[in-house]
């Protein structure tokens, strides 16, 4: 019976040893996280990166396609602040002012 409640007593004490183990392993492991979400970060804003250039690319193609039918000084417009002269397209289309 000593030996058993002996064997039970080395158990315990190698369970909460483990569980020392384990405690000191999880700031370990933080900075692994913590690398692991950086490196996923900058290969998203990679990705994001290279659709950009590619809208870019088709953007300045399609405005090519524009380029004798709008005057020069909105075509530049377009190519220097899309986002905004779209808006302003549609600002004037929705008061038919566009000239």
């Amino acid at each position: 019976m000593a030996t058993l409640n002996q064997q039970i007593a080395d158990a315990a004490g190698s369970n909460n040893n483990c569980s020392g183990c384990s405690s000191a392993a999880k700031p370990c492991s933080r900075p692994g996280r913590r690398a692991r979400g950086c490196v996923e970060a900058t290969q998203q804003l990679e990705r994001q990166r290279d659709a950009l250039a590619r809208d870019g690319q088709q953007l300045d193609a399609e405005l090519t396609a524009f380029a004798e039918l709008l005057p020069a000084e909105r075509l530049q417009r377009w190519r220097a602040d899309p986002a905004q002269t779209f808006m302003q397209l549609d600002a004037d289309i929705a008061t038919a002012t566009y000239v």
